[in-house]
């Protein structure tokens, strides 16, 4: 059996240069272990480091716009379904998968055409993507409260004005926004009193 140990965004933990030498060592000596190490930032001082020191690097990159395009046509056509313009456009914009900023891969897109492709009709309509995309609205709703909360407001207008290019008015943003702060000042407050994990979970509607 192999044992295979995770360390996430190591570009984020303080370590000294004998704690980074001891890290390669374990990432280049251990047998019958793989040593998996995730970064978010490739200009870090661990990144650097491991790269010196011969650690095996595997860069996962986004699919430019171009080749992100061929990808859903690709996919959408091996499913047995078609996209009109205006539809392949909705999917792409709404997706999101193009903004840097969200952690939204390859196998989510999948994982999306996969149910729209569960649709009976074969022409698939941008309405049609309306009434199923909606993923993508509620993480970039969770990102546009953490910039609220952390005073970005640049990125928070930013964000906004995305999602309201995108078909979204204030209307429908507003309450579920309210929503999510709601859920946030209620978490908090139940923490506070001292309510475990399962019981706020349970109280907020959360599986």
């Amino acid at each position: 059996d192999v044992k295979i140990n995770i360390i996430e965004n190591l570009d984020q933990v303080v370590m000294t240069e004998h704690q980074l030498d001891e890290l390669i060592t374990i990432a280049t000596d251990s047998i019958g272990v793989v040593n998996c190490f995730t970064f978010k930032q490739k200009k870090s001082k661990a990144y650097n480091r491991l790269k010196k020191g011969k650690v095996d690097i595997v860069e996962f990159a986004k699919l430019s716009d171009v080749h992100f395009r061929k990808w859903v046509i690709k996919r959408f056509r091996e499913a047995g379904k078609k996209l009109d313009e205006q539809a392949l456009k909705f999917f792409i914009d709404f997706s999101m998968y193009s903004d840097r900023n969200q952690q939204i891969s390859l196998y989510h897109m999948e994982n999306e055409i996969k149910k729209i492709a569960s649709m009976e009709q074969e022409m698939i309509s941008a309405e049609d993507l309306r009434k199923v995309m909606i993923m993508p609205l509620q993480m970039n709703l969770f990102s546009l409260t953490d910039h609220l909360a952390s005073g970005d407001l640049k990125s928070c207008y930013e964000k906004l004005n995305d999602l309201m290019a995108k078909g979204h008015s204030e209307y429908e943003l507003m309450p579920l926004l309210t929503k999510s702060y709601h859920n946030m000042l209620l978490g908090k407050v139940l923490s506070q009193k001292g309510y475990s994990n399962d019981v706020i979970k349970d109280v907020l509607g959360f599986k």
